[in-house]
């Protein structure tokens, strides 16, 4: 059987595009490779060019002409959408994963153009789709609501820890510490800078208490999109280094930033 999957996401530049689906599509590729038989094949679809995989505007329309061309020349038994799609024309069968329904739930949180894609390509797919992966029972509820899926064709796959995510503990916590200035305890949330992750509310929420406890609050996450509330609000509340934003950071030093933390916020709206 031959494989494949849309990889265009899978990124190798830090920053948002690097967490998420590429994470997902990442950790699926390690998880799969020991477990092929020998008559199984994996494929990676990529359209060559970062530049393409960068720009919405340039990889949809990949998605929709380039990624069937590709996987028809492959020779695909099957086809794995991991961000809710799959091309609308190419013959192949295909599977999606649908991760949320966060651009349904909360319109005014996802760019304009993304909202219109994923309600289109999403309706679509997981009505021709063989298959369907929701990863929680919460986001199969929500599309069995939608769009009125028997419940049979839905298959719940819960998303499972990073082995690359590690707790750092005694002299090598000690030592990242110092790497990075850590000199009081701290309050942690990490997630993409965006507005369903509900940071502006965390902010002000801190704001309330930081007279009160010793703490800063680090927010570990790249920039994501229409951050500019973030921003404002971040500038009105004059916290100066009481609050530090980290931007992106790889795995490898993700454990560390967990494990020193005294608390961890999740004010998130949604996550599916």
């Amino acid at each position: 059987m031959r494989i494949g999957i849309n990889a265009a996401l899978l990124a190798s530049r830090a920053g948002y595009r690097q967490t998420g689906v590429s994470r997902y599509i990442g950790e699926l590729v390690r998880a799969l490779r020991p477990l092929l038989s020998t008559d199984e094949e994996l494929h990676l679809l990529t359209p060559g060019a970062s530049a393409i995989s960068e720009r919405p505007t340039l990889r949809i329309p990949w998605e929709q002409t380039g990624l069937p061309a590709l996987a028809r020349r492959r020779r695909l038994d099957v086809l794995h959408g991991p961000l809710h799609t799959l091309p609308f024309i190419g013959g192949v069968p295909g599977v999606i994963t649908v991760h949320d329904l966060a651009f349904l739930k909360f319109p005014d949180r996802v760019p304009a153009s993304r909202r219109r894609y994923l309600t289109t390509g999403t309706r679509w797919s997981a009505r021709h789709a063989r298959k369907i992966i929701a990863i929680s029972e919460s986001t199969a509820a929500d599309l069995r609501a939608w769009l009125d899926l028997p419940a049979a064709r839905i298959e719940v796959i819960p998303l499972a820890p990073s082995e690359q995510v590690r707790p750092v503990t005694g002299d090598a916590l000690a030592a990242f510490q110092r790497r990075y200035g850590i000199d009081r305890p701290y309050i942690l949330s990490v997630g993409t800078l965006e507005p369903r992750k509900n940071l502006t509310m965390l902010l002000r929420a801190f704001a309330a208490i930081a007279d009160a406890v010793p703490h800063q609050l680090v927010l570990v996450g790249p920039e994501g999109w229409l951050t500019t509330e973030l921003h404002d609000t971040l500038a009105q509340l004059r916290l100066g280094d009481r609050v530090r934003l980290t931007g992106f950071v790889a795995d490898a030093h993700l454990g560390a930033w967990y494990s020193g933390a005294d608390v961890f916020a999740f004010p998130s709206l949604y996550e599916g």
